[in-house]
């Protein structure tokens, strides 16, 4: 008599996208052969007592149909009761089993699957690939993994690594099956970056949108007639203030960081115009700035939540209250922006010139350095991120550790590290150094130092990328192409596009995430203190470029150098440096007289 099981409710996350397995069917033989090598009855004498010559099992090779069934009963055990999966880690892995376990192996294969609830662990319901990715990402519950998705958007899995699109839809599909673990289907609009036609604008009306994705403004806010509007003949073609906005942000088309910096200030300002006071930009008097700069400091909450793709139905402008220095910044990019619009004879006067700055406490140190590495846990992060390079499919890690390496000792900002160019760097007469030439802040080059483990960290990059089967800069030296470029491309159709030819490097986000990511695993890796591991979560791409600073004036580079080695105008602005060494020394020294 034939023994045939359910279906399984099994997640195969592997490059195809099936996610229901059709359960084997095995015979009563199968379950005694099975127990009887579980007791380690010899696979020849288990083959004459069970099996005839010509049955399919002894064709398969009777010991690998064993284990393959051994592992198949194991899953489908754990899929009706995830608990047993911490019981059977061993016996997945291919760990003995008893006779006794076996016997429950039989039981629960046969039982009818537990459905998911949201305080499933991951590990519980995924291959353990997947799952560790997802714990990763600090999704340690269905619970975690489905908010996550609902806050992300459909694109929720471009930053997580080895998720792609393919298996991030297998995901969705099999939560959506059950509905406590079923995903809010209007999370998931979403419009492609590269697919803004008029057809997927909209009028601004009740609901906030994206700047990119207003078609018009009402009719009566529009600004058109605006009561500030110039009389003189207008330099640009605007007819209303959303045209002008456009305008204005194409001035920095080319300044990626800037221009996302004024668009999110400018798209704030047309929203609230529209949405809360009611009243043109073009028509804004002083007593509408005033009101508008008390609206910053505290937002309505219609306008706020968490941190969305700026193509789903969740987008809001705000991701919370702005500091102080957030405030600032942003009057006074309105108030930029409005000297262009009166310059060009758009609007006749700047209302915001009678406005002041919102009040903010002048930091001791204006750059935020205390994020800097101290130099003992800057080696100690070297040395542990070296050993896990030395794993041969570490290729990820190697990328980052070359990155670290070029901000950390060489003082890059992370857009000079994703930008940095192949032909820039050369070698000197000194063995130990190398020089690379950057293009940084106002458009001007300088000059940096290279040492030879950042130097061979970045050759160890190049390397992965002929294995990875892409062109590096040591396999063609005569082209000028970025020093880091991803080893995997997002399967989407802008990334597919974007590197067709295998030449484009990171985008500044896209190292930054790698960077973070990295230190993620780092931290948790076991080997730094709870100090250390707060420390390094709350690292930054950025805080690298810091702590070359620090570094390097506590071991005596004069200033000046160090002025022209980070690009600063200012040799005030490097001496903040200085005073965060004063600093630490003065912290270091109160812990001795506090022992004391």
């Amino acid at each position: 008599m034939s023994i045939v099981h359910k279906t399984a409710w099994r997640l195969a996350l592997a490059q195809n996208s099936d996610v229901i397995f059709k359960a084997q069917t095995y015979t009563r033989a199968d379950f005694t052969a099975l127990r009887a090598w579980v007791q380690r009855i010899p696979i020849e004498r288990i083959e004459r007592i069970y099996y005839t010559d010509d049955a399919p099992q002894i064709r398969f090779g009777l010991e690998k149909f064993l284990t393959r069934m051994r592992h198949d009963l194991i899953e489908r055990a754990i899929v009706c009761n995830p608990f047993l999966a911490e019981g059977l880690a061993r016996a997945r892995t291919g760990g003995a089993i008893t006779v006794g376990i076996l016997d429950t192996l039989v039981k629960a294969a046969d039982a009818r699957p537990s459905r998911p609830v949201p305080s499933d662990r991951v590990a519980q319901w995924f291959r353990p690939g997947t799952a560790k990715v997802l714990l990763g990402e600090s999704l340690r519950t269905l619970a975690d993994l489905k908010l996550f998705i609902e806050q992300r958007g459909p694109t929720w899995w471009r930053p997580v690594p080895r998720i792609g699109e393919q298996r991030a839809r297998v995901i969705e599909r099999w939560l959506n099956k059950n509905e406590d673990t079923a995903i809010a289907p209007h999370t998931q609009l979403t419009i492609a970056e590269d697919d803004i036609h008029q057809s997927h604008k909209s009028e601004l009306t009740t609901s906030p949108l994206p700047l990119e994705r207003i078609a018009t403004l009402p009719s009566n806010l529009d600004g058109h007639d605006g009561r500030n509007r110039a009389n003189a003949f207008c330099f640009i073609r605007a007819r209303n203030d959303l045209e002008a906005v456009h305008a204005y942000l194409g001035k920095f088309r080319h300044q990626a960081h800037t221009f996302r910096a004024y668009q999110r200030e400018l798209e704030r300002l047309v929203l609230w115009c529209v949405l809360v006071r009611k009243t043109a930009l073009s028509s804004m008097l002083v007593d509408d700035c005033e009101a508008y700069k008390d609206f910053i400091a505290n937002p309505d909450p219609a306008l706020v939540g968490p941190r969305q793709g700026r193509f789903t139905a969740r987008w809001k402008p705000f991701a919370g209250q702005l500091s102080p220095n957030s405030q600032k910044q942003a009057i006074q990019i309105i108030r930029t922006a409005f000297v262009w619009l009166v310059n060009v004879r758009y609007l006749g006067g700047n209302p915001w010139i009678a406005v002041r700055d919102p009040s903010t406490e002048q930091a001791l140190l204006p750059m935020q350095i205390d994020r800097a590495l101290p130099s003992s846990l800057w080696e100690k992060t070297i040395a542990h991120l070296n050993d896990l390079c030395a794993d041969q499919f570490a290729s990820q890690l190697r990328t980052a550790r070359a990155a670290i390496l070029l901000m950390g000792e060489s003082g890059l900002r992370r857009s000079e590290a994703a930008r940095a160019l192949s032909s820039k760097l050369r070698p000197t007469d000194n063995p130990e150094l190398w020089r690379l030439d950057v293009l940084g802040k106002r458009s001007k080059w300088r000059m940096v130092p290279v040492s030879l483990r950042t130097y061979e960290a970045i050759q160890a990059h190049w390397d992965d990328l002929d294995n990875h089967g892409l062109p590096s800069p040591a396999s063609t030296p005569e082209s000028s192409s970025p020093i880091l470029r991803p080893l995997r491309i997002p399967r989407t159709p802008i990334a597919q596009e974007r590197h067709k030819d295998g030449s484009i490097g990171y985008s500044i986000g896209g190292l930054a995430t790698l960077v973070v990511s990295t230190l993620g695993k780092i931290a948790d890796s076991g080997h730094f203190s709870p100090q250390e591991i707060i420390k390094l979560k709350q690292t930054s791409a950025h805080a690298f470029r810091h702590t070359f600073g620090t570094t390097t004036i506590a071991q005596g580079l004069p200033h000046d150098v160090l002025q022209k080695i980070l690009g600063h105008v200012s040799l005030a602005t490097t001496s903040i440096y200085v005073q965060a060494e004063q600093k630490r020394i003065l912290d270091e020294s109160s812990k001795v007289f506090e022992a004391r």
